[in-house]
């Protein structure tokens, strides 16, 4: 239920999930822990009360996460169809929230072959050229360069693009599966 990896379809779903309990479990074992030094020693000037304190220190970190995993949407069931459809060979990853200083970018899917990485998000929002700097920067941090970076927000154009990058002959498959391990790692 909340073991999907980084990358695969649903991951945001299972993060949103996997994080809501998290957070609940923080705050609701405070609490017990609080309630438990009221009623064991009459105050609130106890251990118990310590700890519950520090437990809200996790706890706060976890919420917000929570929040961050409810504001991402990942790739719906017809945008995952039609791109399992058209990507055959390629490797790609689903369900990336990039987030950026000045923007955020809710990507459904990328897909990476010979220095072309393209990606595709359902908000119509995205910017292409903030993202298109935003990748470069990330993949400039891991000394990767020279990758052109195309961001649709139409899902029949991308998955014409993926059509065409399939028939593309691949010259580098680690190099490809590095270029999306960067993008995953940066991602929510």
């Amino acid at each position: 239920m909340f073991k999907n990896p980084k990358g695969q379809f649903g991951y945001l779903a299972a993060a949103r999930k996997r994080s809501i309990l998290t957070t609940s479990l923080f705050f609701a074992i405070a609490l017990i822990l609080y309630i438990i030094g009221i009623v064991q020693y009459g105050s609130n000037r106890n251990f118990f009360t310590l700890a519950a304190i520090l437990l809200c220190l996790p706890g706060g970190k976890a919420a917000v996460r929570m929040i961050m995993c409810l504001r991402a949407k990942g790739a719906t069931d017809e945008e995952h169809t039609a791109i399992c459809a058209a990507i055959g060979d390629l490797p790609g990853s689903y369900d990336l929230y990039l987030t950026s200083y000045t923007q955020n970018f809710a990507i459904s899917h990328m897909a990476y072959r010979n220095k072309t990485l393209v990606a595709y998000s359902g908000d119509p929002g995205c910017q292409e050229a903030d993202f298109q700097k935003h990748m470069t920067q990330m993949l400039k941090n891991d000394d990767i360069s020279g990758i052109t970076i195309s961001l649709f927000t139409d899902l029949a154009k991308y998955t014409e693009r993926l059509k065409e990058l399939q028939k593309m002959e691949e010259r580098d498959p680690a190099f490809g599966e590095k270029v999306l391990h960067v993008a995953e790692s940066v991602s929510l």
